[in-house]
């Protein structure tokens, strides 16, 4: 299990998590998922579903559950909406500066799909920290679909390219196996 979840994070796939044999759980279903989500914190934006493939019981929504998660790692999301969503965040709490100087984020855009990627333009791209990475995708959860997906929020200079980048780099390397 451990392995297959490291899988799907690395290659950031769109994931929902079935908890078979549901016929036999003893535990509390609260329990339970507090032990998942403590020991694959990583899977946070993961939905959980309870099956039982002797009784059937929910198989039948599986299904439905593949079909909402494919629709959300494939979406595109306009880039005024996500520029309105943006801009509300960072009035809502504000970009801290770097060395004096105010950080800004000119606009937003996606530039890709399964796994959405979403480009921030700014003027200083290297002062954008994890945890306002993180607000954002938070952020963007409150206001868009993406129950099952990961967001990738890339920061860039104006005029930068998506090949350019240190994580289309990255992905490329781990795809090629270099």
């Amino acid at each position: 299990d451990e392995k297959i979840a490291g899988l799907a994070d690395k290659f950031r796939l769109g994931v929902i998590v079935i908890f078979n044999k549901w016929d036999k759980v003893h535990t509390s279903y609260k329990k339970i998922v507090e032990e998942f989500r403590f020991k694959f914190k990583f899977l946070y934006f993961a939905p959980i579903m309870t099956a039982s493939a002797l009784t059937l019981r929910n198989v039948d929504k599986i299904k439905d559950k593949i079909l909402e998660i494919h629709n959300n790692y494939s979406q595109r999301v306009s880039t005024s909406k996500l520029n309105d969503i943006i801009k509300k965040a960072t009035e809502r709490h504000q970009l801290p500066s770097e060395k004096g100087t105010m950080v800004r984020i000119y606009f937003a855009t996606q530039f890709s799909t399964k796994p959405p990627k979403i480009a921030l333009v700014m003027n200083k791209p290297q002062a954008l920290h994890f945890s306002y990475k993180r607000y954002l995708v938070n952020t963007l959860r409150e206001h868009c679909n993406f129950e099952g997906v990961q967001i990738s929020i890339i920061p860039r200079k104006k005029g930068e390219r998506a090949d350019n980048t240190e994580e289309v780099k990255e992905n490329k390397k781990e795809i090629l196996g270099k």
